[in-house]
């Protein structure tokens, strides 16, 4: 095989350590030519309001090389500020109760107009590969039902030879106004069905789609480079710590910790928590006001965005990871990369019980899954912090477990099963 063609509407450039990213990083000794198509995202705060109106009617691509690797970066016509409806109401998340009857509907109305702008991204990617990609594809990986659309038509067109669905996220989850999560459910459920390979993050995703599209779901997870967060188990001395890494919003259960923290310093008075990660404006102010309304000083830090090699630098300094997500659709099927990223430094897990995650530190014992709440979160603490055997025996099968999950052996996986469908005579028969 020589060409692969991933999309994705994650922003490839300005996240750096998403399960893209280590399709490509493994991908790459494996096709003559990896391209990476991917939407640019604008974020809130960054940008006038002229600059915003310039780049909603606009449409720009923009490639950059690194040995046999392109990264298309394509800013879509319609392509606006991360929440910009949200904010423009004063609304910092979508979970934030509205008591305004008027508010409300607008709330919604918004975000089914976004429904426009999701449309926009098949013909901005279809335009960039005419732009942009010389001959066939041999292998299109979409990440999503926008993305698969665009490979759907490519393939209807003779010119991508496997279309496989790399379904990382419940994309419906995202969206908050009933018929624009039925339209999304709709499209995703109708190019599963049109491709020729699934590949689900997790568990409860692939049981999911299996039960939505009657097709056989291949489950390969998200993983961790072994090598380099092993390299956390060696811990110097410091207080207990513990630590959030990644995306923080409304879902990411920051809050709750924040809030929790009094009850769990009356037992570890000099327990703190650290969170590293890309944080919107309105949030930062929001958790920031939690802190100080509970004066935890010190007891809180945010390190801000950091890359990939230096989380390993933060998880020596910590002891438990948080993965106590809001129990929301969004964060139920997510297989968080951060939970195998704790375990393989040697940390415990608490995750929201019912979740992907929960699921993980259930079957391996790398912690607890809890109710979303703060009395059961500063118990189940403060009881691994007390407890040192049991502390240590989450921390063993943390260690071991997350062996199993490194991205080589399940990107050597996924290429194998692609590679398999390619040859076996089934292409164009999906």
């Amino acid at each position: 095989m020589k060409k692969l063609l991933i999309t994705t509407m994650l922003d490839y450039g300005y996240y750096p350590n998403n399960r893209v990213h280590h399709i490509v990083e493994q991908f790459k000794g494996k096709f003559d030519e990896v391209m990476v198509f991917y939407k640019k995202v604008y974020v809130r705060g960054e940008y006038s309001f002229v600059d915003q109106l310039k780049v909603f009617l606009s449409f720009e691509i923009k490639s950059s090389h690194r040995a046999n690797v392109t990264s298309i970066e394509i800013d879509p016509f319609f392509n606006h500020i991360e929440g910009l409806g949200l904010n423009t109401l004063g609304i910092e998340s979508p979970y934030t109760e509205v008591s305004s009857s008027i508010l409300s509907f607008v709330k919604k109305a918004l975000s089914n107009i976004g429904l426009i702008c999701d449309f926009a991204i098949v013909p901005s990617f279809l335009l960039s590969y005419i732009l942009r990609v010389k001959g066939k594809i041999d292998v299109f990986i979409g990440q999503g039902p926008w993305e698969v659309a665009a490979g759907y038509i490519l393939k209807k067109i003779g010119m991508v030879k496997v279309l496989v669905y790399d379904d990382f996220d419940y994309a419906p989850g995202y969206q908050h106004a009933k018929f624009r999560k039925i339209i999304v459910a709709f499209l995703e459920k109708l190019f599963m069905k049109r491709s020729d390979i699934i590949i689900s993050v997790g568990k409860l995703l692939g049981d999911l789609r299996e039960k939505q599209t009657g097709k056989k779901v291949e489950v390969i997870p998200n993983g961790v480079n072994y090598k380099l967060f092993s390299q956390a188990q060696n811990k110097p001395s410091h207080p207990p710590t513990l630590i959030y890494m990644g995306f923080v919003w409304d879902w990411s259960g920051v809050d709750l910790v924040l809030e929790a923290l009094p009850m769990i310093k009356e037992k570890c008075p000099e327990i703190r928590f650290v969170v590293v990660g890309h944080i919107t404006p309105g949030y930062s102010s929001y958790i920031k006001d939690i802190s100080n309304k509970l004066k935890l000083g010190n007891s809180f830090v945010y390190l801000g965005n950091k890359n990939y090699v230096e989380l390993v630098d933060y998880l020596r300094q910590a002891d438990i990871g948080m993965a106590l997500f809001r129990p929301v659709e969004l964060r139920k099927y997510a297989f968080s990369l951060k939970v195998i990223e704790y375990m393989a430094a040697g940390i415990p897990v608490i995750a929201t019980k019912g979740t992907q995650s929960g699921v993980i530190v259930e079957t391996h014992k790398s912690g607890e899954a809890i109710g979303f709440n703060i009395d059961e979160l500063a118990s189940s603490i403060c009881s691994m912090l007390i407890d040192k055997e049991k502390y240590q025996r989450y921390s063993e099968n943390s260690k071991i477990c997350s062996s199993r999950y490194d991205w080589e052996v399940l990107m050597n996986r996924k290429y194998e099963l692609i590679k398999t469908f390619y040859y076996r005579g089934n292409v164009g028969n999906s």
